[in-house]
C-alpha cells in the first residue's frame, strides 16, 4: 500500500468536562508526517435556552420535552457552551496546536530555542514580549525585536534578563508571549498566538525555618472524649472517638465545620461512564470512616502531635483503605497534616485522593499560586499558566450543562480560602497539590441533570488533592484515559500545611517563605506520651 495522508475523523469528543490528552495527539501529528490532524466533535454544545420561573437561564436537551426516544445530553459535546462562552477544552486545544514552540537551551544565560511551525509564514508578523516572574510578581520585562525565524525553521535567541533573580526568595520563571504585530481579517493587533513558561534555575536557598523554641507556648484542655489545643490566637479541638477536628478557631472566628478527612470521590464526568461502574462496585461513592487508634504527644511546650489510625470502606464491602493521619500542631499557628493511605489489593484506579474540609460559607474567596486561571487537570493542563490567581468561590464553578466535577486548579504551591475581610486559611503544598472550592455538595452535583437543580449551600467545600483522576477523551466510547495519568491504588503519603492568617497582617506569598522546623525526628526519639504542656481539667 502506498503511504498517503491520514486524517483522524474524530480524535476528540468534547462532552462535558473533557478533552484530555490533546497534547499527546498533536505530539503524534508532528512526529508522523502522514498525520494531517483531525476533527473534534464538536464546535459548540447543542442545547436549547430556557428560563426558569425565577428568571434563571438553563439549557434543555433530549428528554426535557417529554420526547421519546431521545439521546439525552449527547449533543452537549462542544468546545463552547451554547451561548458561545469558551470552555477550558478550547483553551487547551489552542495551546496544543500553537504554531510557535519555545524550548530552553541555557536558562542561566537566557538562551532559548524558538521553533516556527508555520508552513509558509516567517515569525516576523509576530511581536514577542517577555517577563521574568518570581512567585507571581514581575521582576523584569522587555521585548525581543528580531524573531524572524523562517517557516519550518528554528533559531536560538537570547532573552536579555539579568541574574538578580538568583537572589530572589521564591520560584522564578520566564514567560514569553507572541502576539500579532498588525490587525488581520480574523484578529486584532495584539491577539495572542502562542506563549511559553520556562523555569529558571535558581541556587538552592534554605527556607528560613521557624525554630520550635522561639514559638509561643500552647495550653491543652483535655476531656474524656476530646482534646483542645490553645495558642495565642487560635485553638483546635479534636474528637478522640473519630480522630477528626471538631473546631478550628482564629481570633474568635470559626474556620471549620468538618474535616479535613480523606476523600476519594468526585461527581462523575461524562468520560467516567466506564470507570464509574467500577468505582461504585468498589463502594467509592459510599465510603465510611472508622477510627481504630488515637494518640497524642507533646514536644516541649510549643508543639503537639496527634496520630490517628483509621479504616475506610463502604458498608457491607469491607475495608478498602487503611489510613494513618498525623497532625503536627505548632505554637506558631501551623498545623501540618501528613496522610498515609494503604489500599487493599484488587481495587480499580481511584477518582481522586486527597483531603476534604467544609468551611462556613462566609469563606467565599479562593486564591492560589499554581496553574490557571481556568480549571486544569492532570491530562489537560498544558494551557495552564503559572501564576497567582484569585476570585470568589462561586466564580470557580464551571456550569456544565449536565453538572459534573469541575473547577480543579492543578499544581498549586499554595492556596488560601478567606472571607471578605481577608481572614481565612492558608494551605501549603509539600511541594504541590490540586485545589478546588465550591458551594455545592459533591452528591448534589452528581445527581443533578441541570444547573437549576443545584442549590447553593451556606458552606464552602474545599478539596485538597494529592492527585485527581484524568478526565480522558472518550465520552462516546468505553476506552479508559491514558494509563500514565491514571491514579492507580498504591501506598501513598502526602503532606499539607495549614495556617490561619489575615491579609492585613501577612500575605500567602510571605507565609510560603517561612515554614516551621520539622519535628518528626523529635517525635520518633521521644517516648513521652503525655504532656509537658500545662493541662487544664475540663468538667
Amino acid at each position: 500500500m502506498t503511504p498517503g495522508p491520514f486524517l483522524m475523523c474524530e480524535f476528540a469528543h468534547a462532552m462535558g468536562n473533557a478533552s484530555g490528552n490533546l497534547q499527546e495527539y498533536w505530539d503524534a501529528v508532528y512526529k508522523y508526517p502522514r498525520l494531517l490532524g483531525g476533527m473534534i466533535w464538536e464546535w459548540a454544545d447543542l442545547a436549547i435556552r430556557q428560563k426558569s420561573e425565577d428568571g434563571e437561564i438553563w439549557y434543555a436537551y433530549g428528554g426535557d420535552f417529554g420526547d421519546h426516544p431521545n439521546s439525552g445530553h449527547f449533543c452537549v459535546d462542544g468546545l463552547l457552551f451554547p451561548d458561545r462562552t469558551i470552555k477550558s477544552s478550547l483553551i487547551e486545544f489552542k495551546k496544543a496546536i500553537e504554531p510557535v514552540k519555545v524550548h530552553p537551551v541555557d536558562m542561566r544565560l537566557g538562551i532559548v530555542s524558538i521553533q516556527n511551525r508555520y508552513d509558509f509564514l516567517s515569525l516576523d508578523h509576530l511581536a514577542c514580549s517577555w517577563s521574568l516572574l518570581c512567585d507571581g510578581h514581575i521582576a523584569e520585562q522587555g521585548e525581543l525585536t528580531d524573531i524572524a525565524v523562517p517557516a519550518g525553521g528554528e533559531a536560538e535567541l537570547t532573552v536579555p534578563y539579568g541574574k538578580a533573580y538568583e537572589k530572589q526568595d521564591g520560584e522564578c520563571w520566564l514567560h514569553l508571549r507572541f502576539t500579532l504585530r498588525h490587525e488581520t481579517r480574523w484578529a486584532p493587533q495584539g491577539h495572542e498566538i502562542a506563549w511559553a513558561d520556562l523555569p529558571l534555575p535558581a541556587k538552592p536557598r534554605a527556607v528560613p525555618g521557624i525554630r520550635l523554641n522561639s514559638m509561643p507556648k500552647m495550653r491543652v484542655q483535655e476531656k474524656l472524649d476530646s482534646v483542645k489545643l490553645i495558642g495565642n490566637t487560635y485553638s483546635i479541638s479534636v474528637n478522640k472517638g473519630s480522630g477528626l477536628l471538631t473546631a478550628y478557631e482564629y481570633n474568635g472566628i470559626s474556620l471549620l465545620q468538618s474535616g479535613p478527612m480523606v476523600n476519594i470521590w468526585r461527581a462523575t464526568i461524562d468520560n467516567d461512564s466506564r470507570q464509574s461502574k467500577e468505582w461504585k462496585k468498589a463502594g467509592f461513592d459510599a465510603i465510611q470512616h472508622r477510627m481504630d487508634d488515637f494518640s497524642i504527644r507533646f514536644i516541649e511546650e510549643q508543639a503537639a502531635v496527634i496520630s490517628v489510625k483509621s479504616t475506610l470502606g463502604a458498608a457491607g464491602l469491607g475495608t478498602c483503605f487503611n489510613v494513618w493521619m498525623t497532625y503536627s500542631v505548632y505554637g506558631s499557628e501551623d498545623v501540618i497534616i501528613t496522610t498515609r493511605v494503604l489500599p487493599k489489593e484488587g481495587l480499580p484506579p481511584l477518582p481522586r485522593l486527597g483531603l476534604q474540609m467544609i468551611m462556613p460559607g462566609t469563606f467565599d474567596r479562593l486564591s492560589w499560586f499554581g496553574l490557571g486561571p481556568h480549571e486544569c487537570y492532570i491530562d489537560r493542563k498544558v494551557s495552564g499558566r503559572l501564576g497567582v490567581y484569585g476570585g470568589t468561590v462561586q466564580e470557580q464553578f464551571v456550569p456544565y450543562i449536565k453538572p459534573q466535577e469541575n473547577g480543579n486548579k492543578a499544581d498549586a504551591r499554595w492556596a488560601a480560602v478567606t472571607n471578605a475581610m481577608g481572614t481565612g486559611l492558608y494551605i501549603g503544598g509539600m511541594p504541590t497539590f490540586d485545589i478546588s472550592a465550591s458551594h455545592y455538595d459533591v452528591n448534589q452535583v452528581a445527581k443533578a441533570k441541570h444547573t437549576t437543580d443545584l442549590v447553593r449551600l451556606n458552606e464552602t467545600f474545599v478539596n485538597m488533592d494529592y492527585r485527581q483522576a484524568p478526565i480522558g477523551n472518550h465520552s462516546c466510547g468505553e476506552a479508559p484515559p491514558l494509563d500514565c495519568y491514571m491514579l492507580h491504588p498504591e501506598e501513598t503519603t502526602f503532606t499539607l500545611r495549614f495556617k490561619p492568617f489575615s491579609n492585613r497582617d501577612i500575605s500567602p506569598v510571605q507565609l510560603n517563605r517561612r515554614w516551621p522546623e520539622p519535628i518528626a525526628q523529635e517525635i520518633s526519639a521521644s517516648s513521652t506520651p503525655i504532656p509537658t504542656l500545662k493541662q487544664e481539667a475540663i468538667l
